[in-house]
């Protein structure tokens, strides 16, 4: 008597143990299902009009939460004028509807959030759709201005009495900077070779490649190995000689620094590119030289950063500073003063020199 009272408590009590569990069941099948967690918010929105080679810009800064940048680029280039970019994974934050930037060059710039999963921003513009009249990028985060990773959407005033859709950067003027030299050997690798030397070779060959292939001259700060002050001026006397140059030519649309990396471990390696922080301009540039380094193939990516460099602070025009390679490791050093590379390196920084200058 006393087992089967004892089986007939256990049989009620997994019978209310299945009920409960089957009207959870119901209520988490029947409640909306949350999405999954976005990767990115707006925290802010900029405008500010700067000058780009002559033609205003109206740059529009949208500060990222992460660095998980995802966008698509599209455009209404009849009726609207629009340029609309995506943001993906991507919330809009405590972003306004609409915002009047005062600008000649756009009307409105609208946010929508069409889902928890996406944000949209269009630019209404007051000229033409076209290829060089807009450009939209991305920035790294600036810790020492306090900056987070930023999608940037520059707004560009038409060229006067240039077709739009096809800008040329033939009779353009840029300044190269061969790293070091006379005095000053720069850093030298494992076999003896010298950071001056492989720094003057491949911005000869820049030299070469901009004139040969786009039209583009280049004023170098050395042709030789000599100081570009004298051999017993000081750091800051040297470093502002460099910048004199790009100063006595006004035309001038672009300054490069090229250098080699050094590290007292040998077997760092790796391909990285310079521009000072508050620069924009620099931004482009010196992403336009990583990427065209890193199509080489055969380098790391170590990244496009900011840098309080002498030579990027102190010139008025957009400017950046590559470390081609490591000289201090062995494999690096042996490519660095192989001269079918060097014209490989040089091809690629003329590259990217061309299309900053284009406007890509």
């Amino acid at each position: 008597m006393k087992l089967t009272s004892v089986y007939i408590v256990k049989e009620n009590v997994w019978r209310h143990v299945f009920a409960v569990l089957s009207i959870f069941l119901m209520m988490f099948l029947f409640l909306p299902q949350c999405s999954a967690k976005t990767d990115n918010k707006i925290e802010y929105v900029r405008t500010e009009t700067v000058n780009e080679a002559g033609r205003d810009v109206l740059r529009i800064e949208l500060g990222m939460e992460s660095d998980k940048v995802k966008y698509t680029v599209s455009t209404k280039p009849y009726l609207k004028k629009q340029v609309i970019v995506n943001l993906s994974g991507t919330r809009l934050g405590k972003v306004k509807e609409q915002i009047n930037p005062k600008s000649p060059l756009v009307k409105m710039i609208h946010f929508e959030e069409p889902s928890n999963q996406r944000s949209v921003v269009t630019v209404d513009m007051t000229g033409q759709v076209l290829r060089s009249s807009y450009k939209v990028y991305t920035l790294p985060a600036d810790a020492k201005n306090k900056k987070p990773c930023r999608v940037i959407i520059d707004i560009k005033q038409p060229r006067a009495g240039g077709d739009e859709g096809t800008v040329d950067a033939k009779g353009r003027t840029v300044i190269i900077d061969p790293g070091h030299g006379g005095s000053d050997t720069g850093a030298i690798g494992a076999s003896g070779s010298t950071e001056k030397s492989v720094c003057l070779a491949v911005s000869k060959k820049v030299k070469a490649s901009l004139a040969k292939n786009y039209g583009i001259k280049a004023v170098m700060t050395r042709e030789n190995d000599r100081d570009v002050h004298s051999p017993d001026a000081t750091a800051s006397q040297e470093l502002q000689a460099r910048v004199n140059v790009q100063l006595r030519n006004p035309s001038a649309a672009a300054f490069v620094s090229i250098h080699c990396n050094a590290f007292t471990n040998p077997s760092t390696y790796g391909t990285e590119t310079y521009y000072f922080g508050s620069s924009g301009d620099g931004a482009r540039l010196a992403g336009n030289i990583q990427r065209e380094m890193l199509n080489l193939g055969g380098l790391a990516d170590r990244g496009v950063k900011t840098a309080n460099f002498y030579v990027l602070k102190h010139t008025t025009v957009p400017s950046s500073l590559v470390e081609l390679a490591f000289i201090t490791n062995p494999h690096e050093e042996a490519m660095l003063n192989d001269d079918y590379f060097q014209s490989r390196l040089a091809d690629a920084i003329a590259k990217a020199i061309s299309k900053f200058l284009t406007g890509r």
